[in-house]
């Protein structure tokens, strides 16, 4: 015999207890999955292991190294040179700076570029390009200025071809999909973003790389944890509050006047439900046309005390 919706609505009144404790039992089992749940700021889970693209990035990887980094961009915002003598100090502090964030394996810049030049006829000199940027002359700058633009590993990489941005670039290689490594070098490139931007207030100093966009996958998922999915709860109670209000005025509503016996209203709501489930089916024995005659129906179904047989319709 199949289980109707009419015996399921007696099940749930005669028994709320063991319904709520069931609700919960289940509830509790669902929820044991969430121990699996974890935030991943790792890019790859966006391809399948087969994916052509995916695993010729990776051989890349192993044969050369991690492409993971960190840049510091900077631009002097008086319209000067990112060339001058406060930029070149910028840059040569942020390189310095940037052997401090976890897991750094290189720092390429303007300052520590290993320049190679001829010194009379057989010797080879080869040292930073701007060693010591605190004592540094016009003619020195213009130098540099010019090896940098004539350097294909330098001009329009580190250095925009109008000289007026720069860029010092932090080379990384972290554990793969380890959140925790990924959250300690963000938060030591952005403490030594705001440190030079405090000590560097004419130039603006921004922050970008392929770490930065791998954290923002953990920081976007924690922030809609705080804002998104409390909203989600507050809307779903509020059209549940909504809709059961309009249940308990279409089934609920004290339209029966005589005493029904030791159920209550309880009962009286049950056997409403019952009745125009399955027990009406004509216009006029509707609950909003007739509901005189559905409280005559659901005394003598449900044998409340008191019930009259005869009952006065109410249009309405």
């Amino acid at each position: 015999m199949p289980f109707t919706m009419q015996q399921y609505g007696a099940f749930v009144t005669r028994h709320p207890f063991v319904v709520i404790v069931l609700s919960l039992l289940l509830a509790v089992a669902a929820l044991a999955g969430g121990q699996n749940l974890r935030f991943t700021n790792d890019y790859r889970y966006f391809f399948t292991d087969e994916n052509p693209y995916l695993t010729a990035f990776e051989e890349l990887e192993r044969t050369y190294s991690s492409p993971d980094t960190i840049i510091f961009v900077y631009q002097p915002q008086d319209g000067s040179d990112a060339t001058s003598r406060e930029a070149l100090n910028l840059a040569y502090e942020l390189t310095e700076a940037g052997w401090q964030v976890p897991f750094s394996t290189r720092v390429d810049s303007l300052t520590n570029f290993q320049n190679t030049r001829a010194i009379g006829e057989d010797d080879l000199e080869v040292r930073a390009l701007v060693p010591d940027p605190s004592d540094i002359s016009d003619r020195r700058i213009a130098y540099i200025e010019e090896t940098i633009l004539n350097e294909p590993l330098l001009a329009g990489r580190l250095l925009s071809l109008d000289k007026k941005t720069a860029a010092v670039l932090v080379s990384l290689r972290p554990p793969v999909d380890d959140t925790v490594a990924t959250n300690e070098i963000v938060s030591k490139a952005r403490a030594i973003h705001e440190e030079m931007r405090a000590k560097y207030p004419n130039i603006r100093i921004e922050l970008t790389g392929s770490q930065l966009l791998s954290n923002a996958f953990s920081e976007a998922a924690q922030s809609d944890l705080t804002t998104l999915t409390p909203t989600m709860f507050v809307i779903i109670a509020l059209v549940l509050i909504a809709t059961t209000r309009k249940l308990f005025r279409h089934f609920g509503g004290d339209d029966c006047r005589h005493p029904i016996g030791r159920h209550g209203d309880g009962h009286r709501r049950l056997a409403r439900l019952a009745a125009f489930a399955s027990g009406f089916r004509r216009a006029d024995h509707y609950p909003h046309r007739r509901r005189g005659r559905l409280c005559a129906y659901s005394h003598h179904r449900f044998g409340g005390a008191g019930a009259r047989p005869k009952q006065k319709r109410r249009n309405y």
